[in-house]
């Protein structure tokens, strides 16, 4: 991880051009997916992609218990 690289993204991503530009998005007032849309494309088409997103999200969590950080 990279500390010093990240010193500051808070306070930039709560600067006042960002939520400007944030807010004026196309999708930044997007409904999103129905659970219906969500269980047919995770059970379908992005199966695959569904399982490495889930194995990356258990190898995050339990480095995170390994190395004592609590969310």
């Amino acid at each position: 991880m990279l500390p010093e690289f990240f010193s500051g993204a808070k306070d930039a991503s709560q600067s006042k051009t960002v939520l400007t530009k944030q807010e004026s998005s196309k999708t930044a007032h997007n409904a999103g997916f129905t659970n219906e849309t969500r269980a047919e494309l995770e059970k379908g088409l992005l199966r695959y992609e569904m399982d490495l997103y889930n194995l990356c999200k258990a190898i995050f969590y339990r480095r995170l218990k390994f190395h004592g950080i609590k969310i």
